[in-house]
């Protein structure tokens, strides 16, 4: 071992060597030293929670793609990503292949192709990236901080590289994650549930066993990067924890971070005596930093309640070889390319990507093809039923408003207000809407939405929608007619539901507001208003309705005149 690290102590700076010795001389000490208790893991926290009427949007969503030998696949990958107007993409080509030619040429079909091009798609090359070494990690750094200087708005980054392909449509994702704003999305996972091959044979899925691995494995093998060579300085033997209260975790690297995550880990890179910063020291002596620091972060930091272990990627390891490389003291296992035959896997574990495509080969061509076909719908884009004349509101409603058309009203949902929560902090209930018809099998409404016909309505449903990081606890449902209690419901909500459904039967006309509490700490989870109005009566709809109904009426949508 001596040999070993004589041997890369000597080719490199006197600040690397002194941070690997310092690292040796703490692992022959061995006393963990103890982590900032207020910046480790606490209690999921319990507040009021503040609502807003919003539309279902999509985030806007920041890639960062890792491009080595198969950069040409790129371009057609980010067109597919990235929409006309918003978010961005950000490019980086390791300097082992990156020529200036290139990537001029690439800045120039980026300022072609999209709205504000230059800003939105960008490229870079600042690093020989090695796998396994800490190059892989402080290349996303870098790119973070790059993204999170961008004057282009984001609110999720995700990583990719130049062999990953979307297998469901950019919008949908962009929507569910607008939903679920706050949740982080990373696999921790051991090795031995990470491997498919290991828990039943070439049919097994990563459901399973791996959904609930509660064992974390964190490979602490003592590594150095050097000269485009990656060392290992203790052969068999594993580096011990350096800070108690730290959960040390892995899993692949491929992630789905929240800007405020984001936000957090580049602040406390800056802070030399921050977590974050302490983390990083230690992490990047080790192999493989890249599938150990975010994942450790996420299980020690107060962002701990706002990770959800899934990382949407679909791959095949089945029997995949351990390959050896002569830059590497570390074998490694890589992913089978994937072909048309993988199709039927795909449908079924239903991933936002896949990996690996190389569209070199027929088989990959023609899967990504098929991938381009098969898009799902979004179903959070919900669109209340338009009415016209003056039996609906769409008239006398607008009171003094005189247009030639139809109106179209779009559904706003009652959402958390996150700004008046702490970054770390998720809202058990992301969004409430009611409605008419709720149709069980298709997790959609059939007739009105928040604005609702009692003549057409025998039950109002109230869906309320869960955050995604397994919320469970007992709440209570008030409905409110004019400010008084009408009806109380409630229950215990299991964990790992997504959504629940209350019904209110036969509501009657005037304004109307839920309010949903979590019983065992007493604090308000969620609330929103409706309108309830009986189109039978047409005077009801004139200068004889109730002055709030008329103002209030149409806040729960955004509209727009249809000229005809």
């Amino acid at each position: 071992m001596q040999d070993s690290i004589a041997k890369v102590l000597g080719v490199h700076t006197g600040k690397d060597r002194r941070a690997v010795w310092g690292k040796l001389r703490g692992w022959q000490r061995g006393t963990p030293m103890a982590a900032p208790a207020e910046e480790l893991c606490g209690a999921r926290a319990v507040t009021n929670v503040q609502t807003e009427l919003r539309s279902f949007k999509e985030a806007a969503l920041a890639y960062l793609i890792l491009a080595h030998d198969k950069f040409v696949q790129v371009r057609r990958l980010v067109a597919r990503l990235l929409p006309p107007s918003d978010g961005l993409a950000l490019v980086h080509l390791d300097q082992k292949v990156a020529t200036e030619s290139q990537l001029e040429d690439f800045r120039r079909w980026a300022a072609r192709s999209f709205d504000n091009g230059r800003e939105r798609v960008r490229i870079f090359s600042e690093f020989s990236v090695h796998r396994g070494g800490r190059s892989m990690l402080d290349v996303q750094l870098r790119a973070i901080a790059l993204l999170l200087a961008s004057p282009v708005a984001w609110e999720y980054y995700i990583n990719l590289s130049d062999t990953h392909y979307p297998a469901d449509a950019a919008s949908w994702f962009a929507s569910y994650l607008w939903l679920h704003q706050g949740t982080n999305y990373a696999r921790i996972t051991s090795t031995k549930y990470y491997d498919p091959t290991l828990q039943g044979g070439r049919h097994a899925t990563y459901s399973g066993p791996r959904a609930e691995d509660v064992y974390i494995a964190c490979d602490r093998s003592l590594a150095f990067e050097c000269d485009g060579q990656l060392f290992s300085l203790t052969p068999g033997e594993k580096f011990p924890a350096l800070f108690a209260g730290v959960t040390s975790a892995s899993g692949p690297e491929w992630v789905i971070l929240s800007r405020s995550f984001l936000a957090y880990v580049d602040e406390g890179l800056k802070e030399g005596a921050s977590l974050v910063s302490r983390l990083y020291d230690d992490l990047v002596s080790l192999s493989i930093p890249e599938e150990t620091f975010f994942q450790t972060l996420l299980l020690t930091s107060p962002f701990c309640n706002t990770l959800l272990r899934h990382e949407f990627l679909y791959l095949d390891l089945y029997d995949a070889p351990w390959r050896t490389s002569p830059q590497s003291d570390f074998p490694f296992q890589s992913p089978r390319r994937l072909n048309v035959t993988h199709l039927p896997d795909i449908a079924k574990e239903k991933p936002w990507f896949v990996r690996k495509i190389d569209a070199a080969q027929p088989g990959s061509a023609a899967l990504r093809a098929s991938l381009e076909v098969a898009r799902s719908p979004n179903p959070l884009a919900a669109v209340a039923r338009p009415r016209y004349g003056t039996a609906g509101p769409s008239g006398p409603s607008l009171r003094r408003a005189r247009a030639a058309g139809s109106l179209l009203l779009t559904e706003r949902a009652a959402v958390a207000r996150r700004e008046a929560l702490p970054r770390e902090v998720l809202p058990p209930v992301v969004a409430l809407r009611v409605g008419c018809g709720w149709d069980e099998d298709a997790y959609q409404f059939r007739g009105d939405v928040s604005l609702i016909d009692a003549s057409d309505c025998p039950n109002a449903s109230l869906v309320s929608y869960l955050n995604n990081v397994e919320f469970e606890g007992e709440v209570a449902i008030h409905w409110y007619l004019d400010g008084h209690l009408q009806r109380q419901s409630g229950g215990k909500i299991p964990k790992g539901f997504s959504m629940f459904v209350d019904n209110l039967r036969d509501p009657v006309p005037g304004q109307w507001s839920v309010r949903l509490t979590d019983v065992t700490s007493g604090h308000r989870i969620g609330e929103r208003g409706f309108i309830v109005y009986d189109a039978r009566d047409v005077r009801a709809l004139g200068a004889g309705m109730p002055k709030t109904l008329r103002l209030v009426g149409l806040r729960y949508f955004c509209f727009a005149v249809i000229q005809e």
